[in-house]
């Protein structure tokens, strides 16, 4: 092609022998190619983006356009039930010259919360875009895919484009050139981003990958007016895959609580060790420390070699790791939020061999006691008696009556999964 670009032609016959050609294009894809298959039907999209600039980004539907200086990424809700869209969240304007119709939302159809306060109504028939500010050095927002993308929606969902129903993610003033900086900044950027949107509105959304299925939906936003900023911070992307895996767990509740807990299991080397070396710091500096005696030896070699990692045994990582991540008054407020949790957590044993969280003993932290009853059914999850398993506990199984108890220990696990998360943060480069 006069633009550079690899195309293959291939022709098939119809039953009556007509002949149709087909045009597939082969658009770089880092060290690889992206095989694109032009129908008639996406072709007049493709003519009025910048195919020819395009680098597509690793497995996403998402591309680098460095003519324009713009990564746009296909983006999806993460959890099964969701029936709100970004167009529905504070901040979103109408571009299409029309203003928006206040209305107020119908308890019907909304939380309490929202069906009580008036509602800036975006149609989505119509451009719309939500702005996401917080750069210095990029121009960031959620709206409807530009007309190329639209051609890779076609061919992605084999379908017509859903014009403006569909979201991509757009950041501008992008002036990198290696295609692995690009996805870096693309994953980095996308996690944190969706990340808070979940915690502000209780809702994940996630990038879609060019061979996944067809999008999929989830609950109503939390009645909450604050406008979605970009993060200030960035999170551990390898926390944050873990944590979208947890959330797109729904109606599995073993994989659900298994994902939170791997969530805070990834910070135990950063928060653990830092507990770690405070003890050993201060048993080192001991003036009465002697090198030459074995029992003062053995006192480090208790503290330092309790597992092979170094850092103590799991149930003291996850509690040295709780105690950096969570303070107790918001471990309280987080269980009294909610009656239903207060009674399930802190009442009986409807789920055996677990701990009991006490809010009344002041002698043990709320933070450790959460995280005894967390290890407790981690351990029944995973049906595991090292360090500390209750003995004779047997495994939760998929589909058993306590599998179905385990919703309020899930989303105490959530709870801390996000508290570990925001712990870990280090600040954004955007």
């Amino acid at each position: 092609m006069a633009a550079g670009i690899e195309a293959d032609w291939s022709e098939r016959f119809r039953e009556n022998g007509e002949s149709i050609k087909n045009l597939t294009l082969h658009l770089p894809n880092g060290r690889e190619k992206r095989r694109l298959p032009i129908v008639p039907r996406s072709a007049a999209d493709f003519l009025q983006g910048n195919f020819e600039s395009w680098t597509f980004l690793s497995e996403y539907l998402a591309f680098l356009d460095r003519k324009d200086q713009v990564i746009e990424a296909f983006v999806r809700p993460a959890a099964s039930g969701m029936r709100w869209l970004p167009q529905d969240l504070p901040g979103a304007v109408q571009t299409s010259g029309d203003p928006p119709v206040t209305e107020v939302d119908s308890p019907e159809e909304f939380s309490a919360e929202l069906a009580n306060r008036p509602t800036m109504h975006i149609d989505s028939d119509k451009p719309w875009k939500l702005p996401i500010e917080g750069s210095t050095i990029y121009e960031v927002e959620l709206s409807p895919p530009s007309p190329g993308m639209q051609g890779l929606e076609i061919i992605r969902y084999r379908r017509p484009p859903s014009l403006n129903r569909s979201t991509t993610l757009k950041i501008r003033n992008v002036k990198l050139e290696r295609h692995d900086d690009a996805v870096t900044l693309l994953e980095s950027l996308s996690g944190a981003l969706f990340f808070e949107v979940d915690l502000l509105y209780g809702g994940l959304f996630q990038l879609v990958r060019f061979d996944r299925d067809v999008p999929i939906w989830s609950r109503q936003p939390k009645g909450t007016t604050t406008k979605l900023r970009l993060p200030k911070v960035q999170y551990a992307q390898e926390a944050t895959a873990l944590y979208e895996y947890g959330r797109t767990a729904v109606g599995t509740p073993l994989l659900e609580f298994q994902a939170f807990y791997q969530v805070i299991e990834y910070f135990f080397p950063l928060f653990s060790r830092a507990e770690t070396l405070r003890r050993l710091r201060r048993q080192l500096s001991d003036p009465r420390f002697d090198l030459h005696d074995e029992s003062h030896l053995n006192q480090v070699l208790a503290i330092a070699s309790q597992s092979p990692r170094g850092f103590g045994g799991e149930r003291e990582q996850l509690k040295d790791t709780l105690d950096a991540v969570v303070e107790d008054s918001e471990l309280r407020e987080f269980i009294k939020a909610d009656e239903d949790r207060e009674k399930f957590l802190t009442e009986g044993k409807k789920i055996k061999d677990v701990t009991v969280i006490n809010l009344l003993d002041a002698g043990n932290r709320l933070s450790r006691q959460a995280a005894d009853r967390v290890y407790d059914i981690r351990c029944r999850v995973v049906h595991t008696k090292e360090d500390g398993g209750k003995s004779g506990a047997k495994m939760i199984v998929p589909g058993s009556r306590e599998s179905k108890l385990l919703q309020h220990d899930i989303e105490l696990v959530q709870f801390l999964a996000q508290k570990a998360i925001i712990a870990g943060s280090r600040r954004a480069p955007w």
